[in-house]
């Protein structure tokens, strides 16, 4: 009987051990660090029986892994990385029966060096010592993974308010009369920093008021006056 149909083979999974190295489904991500990935295929033929799969090089060197018995199997191959490693790119392993027919099994290694871009919002004033602040990033590979945000009170220095959070939200607590700026950064998920985005920081003047004759009514302290606080 001629056997003229190739294996069966799939991607089974692409694992990965470092803080520099990120999996979406066929494709890994890999940043300016030190690391492994290793992908594995499941693979079978009915007729003539598995041989051999061929991984490629990629950031490392691929290897050739043979099928003793020709039964389903599952091969794996680990490639490892360093952060003057450049390699990318669309690379497939290669399943071959003792038949000499093969089946491809794609896979995707991306160079993430670039760092998320994130901006932060806060109401540039509010009638609450309480109020909320937003922030966002933006990443077009590994995508973003936590952000650290601070705050700096008037002239004050910057204090850690949130760190390695993954919430884009949260509601400060601040107190009369004081300017409250905030700046956040962000990381994704092969461990790539942004700078902080103070370019986009907004100040809330964080004021009071009191409600006389149905109208918002300026608040006042000794000689200071705090200003009435517009609709």
């Amino acid at each position: 009987m001629v056997d003229v149909t190739g294996p069966i083979a799939d991607l089974a999974s692409i694992t990965e051990d470092s803080p520099y190295a990120y999996v979406i489904g066929s494709t890994v991500y890999y940043g300016q660090g030190e690391g492994s990935f290793q992908v594995r295929v499941t693979a079978s033929d009915a007729t003539a029986g598995l041989e051999r799969a061929e991984y490629p090089a990629t950031v490392s060197a691929g290897g050739v892994y043979t099928q003793a018995f020709g039964g389903a199997y599952q091969f794996a191959h680990t490639y490892t990385f360093t952060s003057s490693s450049t390699e990318e790119g669309a690379y497939q392993v290669a399943v071959y029966d003792r038949a000499g027919n093969d089946a491809g099994v794609p896979f995707t290694v991306t160079r993430d060096y670039v760092a998320p871009v994130a901006g932060v919002s806060v109401p540039a004033k509010v009638p609450t010592d309480t109020f909320t602040v937003t922030w966002s990033a933006t990443d077009d590979a590994s995508g973003v993974a936590a952000y650290d945000v601070q705050v700096k009170v008037d002239d004050g220095a910057w204090t850690a308010w949130l760190t390695a959070t993954t919430a884009t939200e949260a509601v400060y607590s601040g107190e009369l009369g004081h300017l409250y700026t905030f700046r956040v950064r962000a990381t994704d998920h092969v461990s790539n920093t942004g700078p902080w985005a103070e370019a986009s920081t907004v100040v809330a003047q964080v004021t009071k008021y009191y409600t006389f004759g149905g109208r918002r009514v300026a608040l006042r302290r000794g000689d200071v006056v705090y200003y009435l606080y517009a609709d």
